[in-house]
């Protein structure tokens, strides 16, 4: 989504976060973020929290979210979606 809001762990909010977080609240999906940024400003040495992982409001424990390290090239850290098939 490339938005920010506090919500999700960034320090700043804009006009797309605020239509985001309305999404969020009237509709029955999770962020599975976990508040790390995902986001490298290599001008400023700052990062963010930029990226979004949703999904159903029925299946957030069968995920495991995960920020990696390495941006490997790139300004955006990779972002690990694990599917976990829980027996219910």
């Amino acid at each position: 989504f490339n938005t920010r809001s506090n919500i999700w762990g960034d320090h700043r909010m804009n006009d797309q976060g605020q239509l985001v977080e309305q999404l969020v609240l009237t509709n029955e999906i999770i962020l599975l973020n976990l508040g790390q940024h995902t986001h490298f400003h290599c001008q400023t040495a700052t990062t963010t929290a930029v990226d979004l992982t949703i999904c159903s409001s029925t299946c957030p424990l069968d995920f495991i979210f995960a920020v990696l390290d390495d941006l490997h090239g790139s300004d955006h850290y990779p972002i690990q979606v694990e599917f976990v098939h829980l027996m219910k």
